[in-house]
Formats: structure tokens, sequence, C-alpha cells
């Protein structure tokens, strides 16, 4: 794995890791930084593009090979880190899945929400739009275990898990 600096005029130092092979075949091709402007919560996501044959390739998308219409996705949700056994192809819906923590919820958990009515801590997820209820909890980590055994049991490799202390 080798840990490239892009010095952005505009984004500042940004580490971009990929791995060895793929830099062997890019090293001769300019390589900079793009602010994911799709995704206005998380202001601080860029992509790593590299400039070829005349114009800028998405990095993650020249090392999956990824044709028009197909979606590669981050599993750590790291967009700088284009290591292979990082990216995979995925279906939109899957790759709405692998997302970051809603930054105005009631609790560091992803699925988890405080209900001061009831004083408990729910747990919900979604799949194909469809919210799927799991419980009220007296814990706010007992609702992160069930929603990460639920999420397991509804979306597979693609869940994204709650790490409980």
């Amino acid at each position: 794995m080798i840990e490239i600096n892009i010095i952005s005029p505009k984004y500042g130092i940004q580490i971009v890791k990929i791995d060895d092979s793929i830099y062997s075949v890019i090293k001769n091709h300019k390589i900079s930084i793009k602010a994911n402007h799709s995704n206005k919560k998380h202001r601080n996501n860029f992509y790593a593009t590299i400039w070829l044959n005349g114009k800028h390739v998405s990095l993650h998308r020249f090392v999956m090979s990824a044709r028009k219409g197909e979606i590669v996705d981050h599993k750590d949700c790291n967009s700088l880190n284009n290591q292979k056994n990082n990216l995979r192809k995925v279906t939109r819906s899957q790759n709405a899945v692998n997302r970051h923590h809603k930054r105005k919820s009631t609790s560091k958990y992803y699925g988890v929400n405080y209900d001061k009515t009831r004083n408990l801590w729910e747990c919900k997820l979604k799949k194909d739009q469809v919210k799927i209820w799991v419980g009220r909890f007296k814990n706010e980590e007992e609702a992160a275990l069930a929603y990460n055994k639920k999420a397991i049991e509804i979306h597979g490799q693609f869940a994204t898990l709650n790490k409980i202390q």
C-alpha cells in the first residue's frame, strides 16, 4: 500500500491510499482532489481523480474498471482509500446502506434514537425505503446491539455496524 500526499490549494493536504500495483500504472498521470458536491452533509468528502486520455477519471472507478452506470463503493466510507480490497461494485440500494452517521441524531449509534416520551432508546432501520421496527430498549448500547444484529440479517456484508465500547 502506498500513501500519496496530494496538496490542493483549495482543499489542503489530502492523503490518498492505493495499492502498489495501481501506483505503478498511474504514477506518470496527474492525481488531483475533487470535492463530492453531491453529498452536502459531509463537507470533508473528497475523491481522488487522475488525468487520463484528456479527462478526469475517478481513481476508485479506474481501480475497479467500472463501466458507465456501475457504482463503486468504499467499504470503510473513506473516499480517499482506493485500495482494491476496500472497493466493491454495488447496486444503488447497497451503496445507500454503507453510509455515515447522521449528525443531528440523539444517539451516537446508527439506527438508534432516544424516545423522550417513553424514556427508552428505540431502534429501526430501512430496507428498500421500508422502515423496519426493531424495538425499544433501556439503554443506548442494547439498542445499538439490536440494530447490528438486524442490520446483518437485512443487509449482510453491506451493513454499517455500530462500534460499541
